[in-house]
């Protein structure tokens, strides 16, 4: 996570199978928690050239709870 002028920026590595199912659940997620248009996903570039997703949310604590929700990988908070 990256804390910007707007808020947090996260990229969210996307395994070569693509999300599947998760990315609508992500989004139902985002929409119910954070509230439809109140955050920013759209693809990315992540390390490497490798696939990703990018979410800008207005607030850390709604990032901390998605991160909880979601990821199950390596997390950098700067």
């Amino acid at each position: 996570m990256t804390r910007t002028e707007a808020g947090v920026r996260m990229l969210i590595g996307v395994p070569p199978g693509g999300l599947g199912a998760q990315l609508p659940a992500m989004q139902a997620w985002l929409d119910r928690e954070a509230g439809a248009g109140s955050y920013a996903l759209q693809q990315g570039d992540g390390p490497a050239g490798t696939r990703a997703l990018q979410l800008d949310l207005g607030d850390e604590r709604l990032a901390r709870a998605f991160v909880h929700r979601w990821v199950v990988a390596r997390v950098e908070f700067r």
